[in-house]
Order: C-alpha cells, then sequence, then structure tokens
C-alpha cells in the first residue's frame, strides 16, 4: 500500500514540475521579448532562466522514471532485475546531470568568486564517487549475469 502512495506521489511530482517547466519555458521567452537589446547582466539572466529549465525538466523526468520503475518493481510483481539496475544507473546519471547544471548556474549568478571554487571541487568529488559506484554496480550486474 505505500508502494502505492510512493508512486502516486513521484507520478503527481513529475506533472507539476513538467507544468513548472511550461511555465519557466514562457516566462524566458517572455524575458527574451521584453529584453531584444539585452545588456551583458540580462544575458546572465537569460541563460540562468534556461539552466534552470533544463534542471526542473531533469528532476521532472527523474520522478517519472522513478514512479515508472516502482510501478514495475513492486506493482506488477515481476522480477525486473536488469531494469532495476537500469533505474538505479540512470538516476545516479540524472544526478550528476543536475549537481553540474547547479554549479553553472552559480558560476553564471556569481562568477569565479572562491565559493564556486570549493563549490567545484566538492561538486566533482561527489560526480566522481557517483562515477566510481556506477562502475562498480557495472562491475556487480555482468558477474551476475555470468
Amino acid at each position: 500500500f505505500l508502494v502505492i502512495i510512493v508512486i502516486i506521489n513521484c507520478i503527481i511530482s513529475s506533472i507539476f514540475l513538467y507544468l513548472s517547466t511550461i511555465y519557466l519555458i514562457i516566462d524566458a521567452i517572455i524575458f527574451i521579448i521584453k529584453n531584444i537589446y539585452a545588456t551583458n547582466f540580462e544575458v546572465k539572466i537569460v541563460v540562468v532562466k534556461f539552466l534552470k529549465i533544463l534542471d526542473v525538466s531533469l528532476i521532472a523526468i527523474t520522478f517519472h522514471l522513478i514512479s515508472a520503475g516502482f510501478y514495475k518493481l513492486f506493482i506488477q510483481q515481476a522480477i525486473f532485475d536488469n531494469s532495476y539496475f537500469l533505474l538505479k544507473v540512470i538516476i545516479l546519471h540524472v544526478s550528476i546531470i543536475v549537481i553540474v547544471i547547479l554549479f553553472l548556474e552559480d558560476i553564471v549568478v556569481f562568477g569565479g568568486t572562491l565559493a564556486n571554487l570549493y563549490a567545484g571541487i566538492s561538486s566533482s568529488l561527489v560526480i566522481l564517487a557517483i562515477i566510481f559506484t556506477c562502475k562498480l554496480l557495472d562491475n556487480d550486474h555482468h558477474k551476475d549475469d555470468e
């Protein structure tokens, strides 16, 4: 029963995030039309808006994938070892992209500050840990197939 609640929550969250993405796209287009002769600062605002669109849409896709994966794993009551593995790897890969996008937003907004250097170093360490985890999962998955 709790799995159904989680699946419904993920579906509703992904729908709201898709709607937020549509709103952000419309807002960015209106901003571009209003500021057709943009200054350097306004161009930065447009770049941040498009990075935010990318960020929110990737999070929406992640929620969508989680809900579909949970449905396959728990509701269909079939054993999908391969799809469970792929779901984990896809979520890890999307999280890497989200980390990079958030870092790019900070770079565009705040520039090359010392705090952004520390954020970049910590983000790269997290990304390396995720890549290492994906490689270990891939090796374990291939060992199970043999």
